[in-house]
């Protein structure tokens, strides 16, 4: 080991910092040795980590609530989903839009009809694609 890594080893294990720094390798040495041989030199206890449990009590409920709200809403966002496509169905199945809807393909089947003209090709595919 180096000297200044003894004389940190030492400071750790209690001894005063100007009296490790008094002294020379050969004592930092032995007397690193001596702490060795009484089983007095471990590894230092690692510093306390600040850790706060209700805090993360607290950070773990307010998750578990944002979480349990983003969730009703997507619900909420789905009921009003199918609720709508529920009465799209409905209206679309209905005898008035069938009716109306046989009765345009009736009426555009008997109109349609493309002229010689150039000027027939606009109401012939407006006709086109309010048939379908």
């Amino acid at each position: 080991m180096s000297t200044e890594r003894l004389r940190l080893k030492l400071m750790a294990c209690g001894y005063d910092e100007e009296v490790v720094s008094g002294l020379d390798r050969s004592s930092l040495i032995s007397t690193y040795a001596e702490l060795l041989a009484a089983g007095n030199v471990g590894t230092p206890a690692p510093p306390a980590l600040s850790y706060d449990i209700e805090l993360e009590k607290q950070k773990l409920e307010f998750e578990q609530n944002k979480w349990a709200e983003q969730r009703k809403l997507e619900e909420d966002q789905l009921v009003l989903r199918k609720q709508e496509l529920d009465r799209e169905q409905a209206r679309k199945g209905s005898a008035a839009a069938k009716g109306k809807l046989f009765g345009d393909a009736i009426r555009a089947s008997a109109i349609i009809h493309m002229g010689p003209d150039i000027m027939d090709i606009i109401p012939f595919f407006k006709n086109v694609e309010n048939l379908f």
